[in-house]
Parts: C-alpha cells; structure tokens; sequence
C-alpha cells in the first residue's frame, strides 16, 4: 500500500524499517546458509514478505530504495574484471544472438499479456523482460508499471529456474555425455 504526503515518513518508520530489514538478513543468511539456491535472495525476499504481513505499511521512502538500487549495482560492478571482459568479448557473438531471442521473445510475450490480458504496456514489458528479479523491480517502478505484478512474475520465474534448472541439467549432461 502506497502511502503519500505527510503520513509516511522519511524511512516509513524506522522500527518497521528496521523489522523489514532484520527480517530480510535473517531469512536470507538462514536459506544461504542451508545451500537453498538463491537462498539469500529468496530467503530475503520472503523474510520481508512475512514482515510486511505481518506489519503492514507504507512503502520505503524513495531515496531508501535508491540506496538499495546503488548497494545492488556496486555488488554487481564488482564481479567486472578484466579477464571477465575479454571472456565476454569473445563470447559477444553468441551472447548477442541469445540476448537478441530473449529480447524477441519477451517482445512477443509483452504484445500477448497487453492485448489479450489488459495488462498496461509498461508492467508486460518489465514482466517478459529478461533480467535479474531486483533489478527489474527496481526499474520497474521507474517506469511505472505494476511492480507487484513485476516483482510476482519473476519470483516465479527465479523459484522455477532454482528448482527444474538441476533436474534439467543433469538431464541434458546426461544426454549429451553418453553413457
């Protein structure tokens, strides 16, 4: 629930904030620390969900969410490196060919969810688009599309990923190991 003008204050309240975020560490560090895949972003994702049922209230005040989108992109910046760089230079053909099908795709699928759905055109775009889950809700909402709706499309996708992406790459090893 959004809540605008003077009552919602600078952090949405700082106990429930930090409740927010207590709930997300734990729940994070807990799955990680029991090797469930992704565990600290699932784990963090549903240690806050629970809080904010809990706790129901306003959304986090913009700049605390801008802070979170620049703690994101410096622990990604910091995986670039230069042998990253030449790796992926020498990989550009394919990437570019595989990103330009999922581009497609997520194209085709956003066309589908706005005219046979309803679905406004920024939330289908944000829900087909190809991309990290923290990423695309941080930017979705830039947008403003649905980041509910966002933010529920591609927890799915990431829950199946985890959980059929073992079990379909050790059938396809299988299949292309031989026995």
């Amino acid at each position: 629930m959004a809540v605008d003008g003077p009552a919602r204050t600078a952090f949405g309240g700082a106990p429930r904030v930090a409740a927010l975020l207590g709930g997300a560490a734990v729940a994070g560090l807990a799955a990680d620390a029991v090797n469930v895949p992704a565990g600290a972003l699932l784990g963090a994702l549903a240690g806050a969900f629970l809080v904010n049922v809990a706790w129901p209230g306003p959304r986090l005040a913009r700049a605390f969410r801008t802070s979170g989108k620049a703690l994101s992109g410096t622990v990604i910046g910091l995986t670039f490196t230069p042998a990253m760089l030449a790796v992926a230079i020498g990989l550009a053909p394919v990437v570019v060919l595989g990103v330009g099908a999922l581009i497609l795709t997520g194209l085709g699928m956003s066309v589908v969810l706005h005219r046979r759905f309803g679905w406004d055109v920024p939330t289908a775009l944000y829900a087909c688009t190809p991309g990290g889950l923290s990423e695309l809700a941080a930017t979705s909402e830039d947008v403003g599309a649905n980041t509910q709706v966002v933010i529920a499309v591609h927890t799915v996708r990431v829950v199946a990923i985890v959980v059929l992406g073992p079990p379909a790459l050790a059938l396809i090893t299988s299949l292309t190991t031989g026995p």
